[in-house]
């Protein structure tokens, strides 16, 4: 059959109109709508890649195992393999399968190009990594859709295939155990911004299907004796076990999220003791941000309130969705979201005056730190949070107005008993010698 016969004839060609016209609309009917949550925070390439790749991944690899299998049938049809070898049989195969593993590869590129295009973000090398996961995914999934097709009726297995690895792959991110969602092909997390997938991560996904893809192979290979064809079978099974262990070895005891590696993104800082660092692609002078900084710090030291100086404070932006906690020397605050907001003096304040303990006493605790917040002319937004927070408790009302009284009396005291007053009260919270009150 000439090759433009063959190419005419290929199911790829004449599918590829529905196939792509589905990704489409899962393009404006899942990612415009998801993405709107965030677009106007903080977010790199890869975010919109993995926002836009996040629907297509099991439509994908289903077209691309059922197709192989409709091709694989076709040429048992045609009694291609009872031919005589003018070409070789992986030839052969390669040219019937190249036109399905182009559309599959098309429906993966298209959302990201058209969501990259749409949010007006230029590409970046990290932003090629879920792509190239989700095609070395989909030509494991049509090497063994054609293989199955060689053994299977192809009315039988096109559909067949369809359901189960459609099915298969978008039920594990919603099912447990989660290793599923872990070796599904599937990558199961939105990335925020400066975060990457590990190759720890990745791993498990092309480990899992393509040692079944790699021992199905095996398994195909015809051998010139029985002790080799054996052989030849034996060890394509112990591929797809091997391989199928190992991935399973790897994400079972991870939880819902895959590991990811954060910190990719550039970073300006400014200043010294402390240095503001801030991500490059938040446009925010640094120089600006420090002063509010600094103005804090230097407030609460010449109130008498005892903080140890941080020698540089970062944008927790560029941990992603990780909480890293802050130490004495380093402290991580959500700087890009707080000058946003005009919240930054308060952000810095609430991470200076930190007491102590995790269970503070409900009024100490809050009357020390209202006072420190209205040294710094944050009291306002501090007594705002708190009415917020309080809410929860049938109490809440009563200590906070608690606490604004015992800091309205303090006021009236000089300035230095009035530090010696914080560091008193400061105390209270967290030495069981409190008020009495609970917050319940």
């Amino acid at each position: 059959m000439r090759g433009t016969t063959g190419l005419r004839l290929n199911s790829a060609i004449w599918t590829a109109p529905a196939a792509l016209g589905l990704v489409l609309l899962y393009f404006f009917t899942g990612f415009l709508s998801d993405f709107r949550f965030i677009e106007d925070g903080l977010y790199d390439a890869s975010t919109v890649t993995s926002y836009a790749l996040s629907s297509v991944y099991a439509v994908t690899y289903a077209v691309a195992s059922s197709l192989a299998a409709w091709e694989s049938g076709r040429l048992v049809r045609d009694g291609v393999w009872r031919l005589a070898p003018a070409r070789s049989q992986v030839h052969v195969a390669f040219n019937a399968l190249l036109p399905v593993l182009l559309l599959a590869w098309s429906m993966l590129l298209l959302p990201v190009v058209l969501a990259l295009a749409r949010q007006d973000t230029m590409p970046t090398g990290g932003c090629l990594i879920l792509p190239l996961l989700g095609m070395a995914v989909a030509t494991a999934h049509v090497i063994i859709g054609f293989l199955v097709g060689r053994v299977v009726p192809r009315l039988v297995a096109t559909p067949v295939l369809a359901v189960l690895v459609f099915y298969g792959v978008a039920a594990s991110w919603s099912r447990e155990p989660f290793w599923l969602r872990h070796v599904s092909g599937q990558w199961p997390a939105e990335l925020a911004f400066a975060e990457l997938p590990t190759v720890e991560a990745l791993l498990p996904h092309v480990l899992f299907i393509g040692s079944i893809a790699l021992g199905a192979m095996l398994m195909w290979a015809h051998g010139q004796s029985a002790l080799r064809r054996t052989a030849v079978l034996l060890a394509g099974v112990a591929v797809a076990v091997g391989g199928t262990w190992t991935s399973y070895a790897v994400a079972r005891d991870w939880g819902p999220a895959p590991p990811l590696s954060t910190g990719h993104a550039s970073v300006v800082c400014t200043g010294r003791a402390p240095e503001i660092c801030l991500p490059e692609a938040a446009g925010i002078k640094g120089t600006s941000l420090r002063s509010d900084v600094v103005a804090v710090l230097n407030r609460l030291a010449q109130a008498g309130v005892a903080i140890r100086q941080p020698t540089k404070v970062s944008d927790d932006v560029l941990n992603g969705q990780s909480d890293r906690p802050s130490t004495r020397a380093v402290w991580w605050l959500p700087l890009t979201e707080s000058h946003a907001t005009g919240t930054t003096r308060f952000t810095v304040l609430r991470q200076a005056v930190a007491l102590p303990c995790s269970s503070p006493d409900p009024v100490a605790g809050r009357s020390a730190v209202l006072w420190a917040a209205t040294v710094v002319g944050e009291g306002d937004a501090y007594v705002k949070w708190q009415s917020q927070e309080l809410q929860q408790f049938s109490t809440g009302e009563q200590i906070l107005d608690t606490a604004i009284e015992r800091v309205t009396d303090a006021q009236a005291l000089p300035p230095a008993e009035q530090a010696a007053w914080y560091a008193a009260e400061a105390g209270r919270a967290c030495d069981g010698r409190g008020s009495g009150w609970a917050a319940s």
